[in-house]
């Protein structure tokens, strides 16, 4: 992930498959070599270890960027913002920075879920949306 975030130019350290201690030593030598932008997902079963971890990196919040992406068994109305809801709750945060949709649908039709993901900004859950593992 690349984005832009504070007037610079970051490469997000992603935390798939990390958890517990091994997640937070990977933060805290991730903060000492100057990363501040961090995603996970929801398929990973790590936002929690992944909040307490950041909470405790000695980097304040607002010099951190969070991104977090929405697993496709959430894309149903039903679903969509309650999934999105408990992510920054998990990760002790107010707003997530950048909320993706992870991959496209099963049966291509992505419009009702690129609507659903309009509305988290609107809620203030998120600064930012976009999407992850879209080809062409």
């Amino acid at each position: 992930m690349n984005v832009s975030f504070q007037k610079t130019y970051q490469h997000s350290f992603g935390m798939f498959s990390l958890k517990g201690q091994m997640l937070s030593n990977a933060i805290q030598a991730a903060i000492t070599v100057g990363y501040r932008a961090f995603d996970t997902a929801q398929w990973y079963g790590n936002e929690a270890d992944m909040g307490a971890a950041m909470k405790n990196c000695g980097a304040a919040r607002a010099d951190l960027c969070t991104a977090i992406k929405v697993k496709p068994e959430s894309y149903g109305e039903a679903d969509f913002i309650s999934s999105v809801e408990k992510s920054p709750r998990d990760l002790q945060v107010d707003q997530v920075d950048v909320l993706y949709l992870h991959w496209p649908t099963a049966d291509g039709n992505i419009a009702p879920t690129l609507r659903l993901l309009q509305l988290p900004p609107d809620n203030k859950l998120t600064r930012n949306i976009g999407i992850s593992n879209f080809t062409a």
